[in-house]
């Protein structure tokens, strides 16, 4: 019996961290603790704890795996209430050891970040500490899932660590996540107005956290195991119901399915996670607007999340192509659309386009063309194909006509409307073969599933390479 009230006393006080008034600090700073983060998102009594008698009070890190929607799922959550999270020898091998278990089982990870980094007193072993991180890190890109949220301090080779993940959420009332410290660190450890966007990685921004508690639920719904999972199908009926609003998204979208990601940047272009008929989904659209190099980014990143994990893509295509500005040129803009038509045609998830309204040169081939990345092409018959802006193809075409009429102006009008009706619609594009078929809004959610369920079994032949020239 003596060991046995050993063990309970040990287990008791390593759920305290560091102590019962540290955890009031941490409540007073509108953030849980580390076991309350991992209760909040694991299924209740799944969660078992591998190493919680590991040095004191588990060492600063709580890890261990359990269940979240039935599925599997690893987790590793820092303890700000012990020694703020610091990272040292210990607690660092723990990350190191369930980081290696997901692999290994091939199950997603959650990583929760909350530390003032790394234990200073360690020296250059610290380096070890985090070398072997983001060595693993790195390691488990593409395989498995990973997603980290973000609840207090995230700064340094943290940030690299959290920035290679698939997905980043952010409770923004009471995080940090930059590569250097802050000037504001000399005041407190939270320092909201430091978080940068992170555009290797996808985010999702909530005021508080239990908002971003419950979006990683919603997303593991999303996300398959591993990179040789088939894609998931909601099992619950009540999924497939629709939203009676009239957005587009809405219109595709299972009830309440839809995640978000990069809202906060690159506003020219939707990214989204959703359940089509309970078939997982990534959505792109376009909203009328040029894309800038934000956008283009956004657009790349989304795209190289669904095609390492089987996601089936949509492109809902109303852009009037790239933006034409000098400072969007400096910036990058050839460099980034160059990058997403590279990531569209790489990506060998089932992909199909929708043409809802302008798709214009350059903007149809990235987005919207199956001769260049997409299975199947269809278009509503509002939609507007052209060369480019056709406004000016017209002129360009007709410039003689119009210089030799009596009126140019008059002349230049006549002429832009007559080609805008003749030349400009779905179904001169489908009569050369851009456009597979033109749909009504009425039957578009069938007919995508329908286009999407038959592609599941796509498969493609490609070229041995070790990587492409892009990342």
């Amino acid at each position: 019996m003596e060991g046995l009230d050993e063990l309970r006393i040990k287990r008791e006080k390593s759920d305290l961290g560091g102590g019962e008034a540290a955890i009031e600090r941490q409540h007073s700073l509108n953030k849980n603790t580390s076991r309350e983060r991992i209760i909040a998102i694991f299924d209740e009594g799944s969660f078992v704890e591998k190493g919680g008698l590991f040095r004191e009070n588990s060492a600063g890190v709580v890890t261990g795996y359990g269940t979240v929607g039935g599925r599997l799922v690893f987790v590793y959550s820092q303890d700000f209430t012990l020694r703020g999270g610091a990272i040292d020898r210990y607690n660092s091998r723990k990350i190191w050891d369930i980081m290696e278990d997901a692999l290994k089982m091939g199950a997603p990870l959650i990583q929760i970040f909350d530390s003032v980094g790394a234990a200073l007193e360690e020296g250059l072993e610290s380096l070890v500490s985090y070398g072997g991180i983001l060595k693993r890190a790195a390691k488990l890109s593409g395989v498995i899932p990973v997603i980290s949220l973000i609840g207090g301090n995230c700064t340094g080779a943290q940030a690299i660590a959290a920035s290679i993940s698939d997905v980043v959420i952010l409770v923004e009332e009471n995080c940090s996540l930059n590569l250097n410290m802050s000037e504001a660190k000399t005041k407190n450890y939270i320092d909201s107005n430091s978080v940068k966007t992170v555009k290797t990685a996808l985010q999702i921004k909530y005021n508080v956290e239990l908002q971003a508690l419950e979006a990683v639920k919603k997303l593991l719904r999303h996300l398959p195991d591993n990179n040789l999972s088939l894609p998931l199908i909601a099992k619950d009926k009540e999924m497939n119901i629709v939203s009676k609003d009239g957005d587009i998204l809405s219109l595709l979208s299972d009830e309440d399915s839809m995640v978000e990601l990069n809202a906060h940047y690159g506003k020219a272009v939707t990214t989204a996670l959703i359940s089509l008929y309970g078939l997982t989904t990534g959505v792109l659209c376009t909203r009328g607007e040029a894309l800038d190099v934000e956008a283009l980014s956004k657009i790349e990143s989304f795209i190289r999340l669904c095609n390492n994990f089987n996601i089936s893509v949509i492109s809902i295509v109303d852009t009037p192509g790239f933006a034409v500005s000098g400072e969007e040129e400096k910036l990058g803009l050839l460099s980034a659309a160059s990058r997403t038509m590279y990531s569209l045609i790489e990506c060998s998830a089932p992909k199909i386009s929708l043409i809802t309204g302008k798709a214009y040169g350059s903007a149809f081939l990235t987005l919207g063309s199956k001769d260049t990345a997409f299975d199947f092409t269809v278009a509503w018959p509002e939609a507007k194909i052209c060369m480019g802006e056709p406004e000016n193809v017209a002129r360009a075409m007709y410039r003689k006509d119009i210089m030799s009429s009596e009126v140019p102006k008059d002349r230049e009008k006549e002429l832009i409307a007559e080609y805008e009706k003749e030349a400009v619609n779905p179904f001169k594009a489908a009569e050369y073969g851009l456009v597979d078929d033109i749909i009504s809004r009425e039957e578009t959610r069938e007919r995508l599933f329908s286009l999407l369920d038959m592609l599941q079994s796509k498969r493609e032949i490609s070229y041995p390479k070790k990587r492409n020239n892009f990342y």
